[in-house]
């Protein structure tokens, strides 16, 4: 697969980078394979995921920053807009 640098989300252009994001996430143990900065346009995918898995994250990152982009996570409790996100990587 190869791999987006950067993605056309809402009309602009957002960076993909593939990093070591494996001190994982806010909780202990938490395993941590994506984040997005919606200031920064910015998605940031954990570099040793296979293909599948990256495809997922990138769906998954890609939601969270439309939503961001869009001001509707304004409008979302983070419960909400994660399990929206979650919907949206497992088609």
């Amino acid at each position: 697969m190869k791999k987006p640098e950067k993605i056309r989300i809402l009309g602009q252009w957002a960076k993909v980078q593939y990093v070591d994001l494996t001190k994982g996430g806010e909780a202990v143990g938490e395993v941590l394979y994506g984040d997005c900065d919606v200031a920064t346009r910015t998605i940031r995918i954990e570099k040793s995921l296979d293909d599948n898995l990256t495809k997922r994250v990138i769906k998954h990152e890609t939601m969270h920053m439309k939503l961001g982009l869009s001001g509707l996570s304004e409008i979302l409790t983070d419960e909400q807009e994660e399990a929206i996100c979650v919907l949206v990587e497992s088609d």
